[in-house]
């Protein structure tokens, strides 16, 4: 279901807290300030089931139609990346979803490879692996494999990192 994937990407940057499986592993040698996220679904993206729909919440139902009309496009959001962000690992996932557990597999200068982990009521356990490349310090290029226990197939899905400033404004850490 493309809200799982949702979720994911557009919250790449939305907050701190992932525990490096190797505290001595180099962040990623990127730009501190405001970044922008283009998340671009390659394939995996279905509609729920009329089942599916019917066990949703009227305000989540909504907000599934509403992505699943859209799945393919591409989406953009803006983060703000700060040292304690970059020190301390990128947590993918909304902040409200609970039970969830993160796992940096990687990170050095030139890449980051994270694992994340998250039980569901609606959408059941969600896997999600994360693996982005350095281009240069304003440019990242990476994949999000998102897998859920109630999906056969994963969605795939294309993320792009573009530094745009120093300032991050009024988007908060």
């Amino acid at each position: 279901m493309h809200l799982r994937a949702i979720i994911f990407a557009c919250a790449f940057i939305a907050g701190a807290g992932t525990a490096f499986a190797n505290p001595a592993a180099a962040p990623p040698a990127i730009d501190l300030g405001l970044w922008q996220w283009t998340t671009t679904v390659l394939s995996g993206a279905r509609s729920p089931t009329p089942a599916q729909m019917a066990q949703l919440p009227e305000s989540v139902r909504a907000a599934v139609k509403e992505h699943a009309r859209t799945a393919m496009q591409p989406r953009t959001s803006q983060g703000c990346l700060t040292e304690a962000k970059l020190r301390t690992g990128f947590n993918l996932v909304h902040r409200a979803l609970d039970r969830c557990s993160f796992r940096v597999n990687a990170s050095s200068p030139t890449a980051f490879d994270e694992l994340s982990t998250c039980h569901t009521e609606y959408f059941g356990d969600i896997l999600s692996h994360i693996t982005f490349s350095v281009a240069d310090r304003a440019t990242l290029h990476g994949t999000i494999e998102v897998h859920s226990t109630r999906d056969a197939a994963p969605e795939i899905i294309k993320l792009e990192g573009k530094h745009v400033g120093a300032d991050c404004g009024r988007v908060t850490p």
